[in-house]
């Protein structure tokens, strides 16, 4: 997975059921839309993904 400016997130796995992503953000993330593309097509988050330290 990429965030801002093109770092790799690491960590990255997929529940059972195929809902929900759960991936180590790196430092100096900002807040955003989150875009998930598969070979299926791509799905963007409606609200931005929120990042606190």
């Amino acid at each position: 997975m990429k965030f801002w400016r093109g770092v790799n997130g690491t960590g990255f796995t997929v529940n059972p059921a195929k809902t929900e992503i759960t991936v180590t953000v790196p430092a100096g993330t900002r807040t955003g839309k989150v875009i998930v593309v598969t070979s299926k097509g791509l799905a963007q988050s409606e609200l931005p993904l929120t990042i606190t330290p």
